[in-house]
């Protein structure tokens, strides 16, 4: 990692797991001043990245600007310890699961935002630069028809997101805390919430940064017109980041928001260095000028992340 941040590449910023798809949070904080007791009594905590604090700082010393991930409503621990914030199953009344076997908070559940903004509020505390939130949304897969919102049936699932992203505004914006949040890729150009409630105008008035997750290989094929979109990284990027700039500046919006998340990760093609960085110019191609790197091992080459024709914030996770 440190090889990656030390100023030979374009990368200046680097993404976290403060809540991962476990539930657990990933650090155990131990000032006073920072400890929050709905964090302690849910005991999600635990020692993976020990001494935070001072990580974080030998981060800030090479001038790297850290962000925290929040993995929000996809929380298999939080669910066991409070079934009660949980999507329920109505032919058991226990927590419901996704095809996968995870477990999720209800969107709706206002118990689960306060835990949420807690973390939030923690993690800018012991020193991170911005907070990331994640699977901000309805699940998507698995038996739908059996889960149990705890949304009134006159309440739309885009209105109960909508909602959250104004609650995390409200809670965290007065404190100086920069959010982003992270959308599937197809809220570019999709105008519907694909039943999962994300609509790229709705989070526009509320957060610092909005980064759809432009993966070519998550594409159906044919999609504009491409066989095998995962083939055609530039051109799926720059229409899909495109799409996005158009619907910002209609709502009335700033496009130095968006910061697409962009593929490093072999699915559907063996992602070459040429590749990730066709997804780069795609992105500058459009008017952009900052991005985020995603691979599930959290292995990136040096190649991928050099610096490239045109100067960019940019981020690997």
């Amino acid at each position: 990692m440190w090889s990656l941040l030390d100023g030979s590449t374009e990368l200046d910023s680097i993404v976290i797991d403060v809540k991962d798809y476990s539930g657990r949070i990933g650090y155990v904080v131990d000032d006073l001043r920072f400890k929050d007791t709905l964090i302690d009594s849910t005991g999600s905590a635990q020692n993976r990245i020990p001494n935070i604090e001072q990580f974080i700082g030998k981060l800030h010393e090479k001038g790297i600007y850290v962000i925290g991930r929040v993995a929000v409503f996809q929380d298999p621990y939080a669910t066991m310890v409070h079934p009660e914030w949980a999507v329920t199953d109505i032919r058991t009344g226990k927590p419901w699961k996704d095809a996968g076997g995870a477990y999720w908070l209800d969107p709706d559940s206002r118990d689960a935002w306060n835990y949420i903004a807690a973390i939030a509020k923690q993690a800018y505390a012991v020193g991170f630069d911005e907070v990331n939130f994640d699977y901000v949304r309805f699940p998507s897969d698995g038996a739908i028809s059996d889960a149990v919102f705890a949304k009134t049936a006159s309440t739309t699932k885009a209105e109960v997101i909508k909602d959250f992203f104004s609650y995390l505004h409200d809670e965290l914006s007065p404190l100086g805390i920069p959010i982003s949040v992270d959308l599937f890729g197809q809220t570019t150009s999709e105008t519907n919430d694909m039943g999962i409630g994300q609509i790229i105008e709705n989070t526009f008035p509320y957060f610092d940064f909005v980064d759809p997750m432009v993966y070519p290989s998550h594409y159906i094929d044919g999609f504009d017109g491409y066989a095998k979109p995962a083939l055609h990284p530039y051109e799926i990027v720059k229409y899909s980041m495109g799409t996005a700039v158009t619907r910002a500046i209609a709502a009335s919006s700033t496009p130095s928001k968006l910061r697409p998340w962009l593929q490093a990760f072999d699915l559907g093609a063996v992602y070459t260095p040429a590749m990730v960085d066709a997804q780069k110019q795609a992105t500058y191609d459009v008017g952009l000028d900052s991005w985020l790197l995603w691979n599930a091992g959290a292995v990136y080459s040096k190649a991928e992340v050099m610096e490239g024709a045109a100067t960019a914030t940019s981020t690997a996770r």
